[in-house]
């Protein structure tokens, strides 16, 4: 199974920053949308994980969401991501609590590897995919801001991913309530 830990977003958030998203007018070109439904916090990405893993993975999480900081993230503009060598379309996000999302990020990953010793540690930049360029294309830098608006987290989900023709398929696999 391919899998990944994420923030899954209120469809009342949702729905605001496509509100936003469908005021811009000059957007980049050649890049591929990821459905509104689809939006999240990617926290770790774990890759392939054999089956017989999934019930101690399960477990490992339980733990990792103890503690978890209690502030909020601030989404500020739409950009093009990362600096160098842009490939993706994404809502940028700054956490309130910078240091310690960072932290309780890199616990978790920590945690999971044992299940999950492949688990992705690139440094944790929160922010929202909301597309992907085609044909490992580059974009230009790009920036939209608009109103900032405040999403504060209370869950994180194990989310099974499947590789389609028309882009990923993800599967919600267990929501785990933060423990504040």
């Amino acid at each position: 199974m391919r899998l990944f830990i994420g923030m899954r977003l209120p469809k009342e958030t949702r729905d605001a920053l496509q509100k936003e998203w469908s005021k811009v007018t000059a957007v980049p070109t050649n890049y591929r949308p990821v459905t509104p439904e689809n939006w999240h916090f990617t926290i770790a990405f774990l890759g392939q994980i054999p089956a017989e893993h999934f019930h101690a993975l399960e477990s490992l999480l339980e733990t990792a969401v103890e503690r978890p900081p209690k502030g909020a993230f601030l989404l500020t503009d739409f950009q093009t991501f990362p600096t160098k060598h842009p490939s993706y379309v994404v809502i940028r996000a700054v956490a309130e609590q910078k240091d310690e999302w960072t932290k309780f990020v890199n616990r978790l990953r920590d945690i999971v590897s044992v299940a999950a010793p492949d688990v992705d540690r690139k440094f944790w930049t929160p922010h929202i995919t909301i597309g992907r360029v085609k044909n490992r294309r580059i974009l230009p830098p790009w920036t939209h801001p608009f109103a900032p608006m405040k999403f504060q987290p209370t869950d994180i989900t194990l989310v099974e991913s499947k590789l389609t023709q028309s882009g990923a398929h993800y599967t919600d696999l267990h929501v785990f309530p933060l423990k504040f």
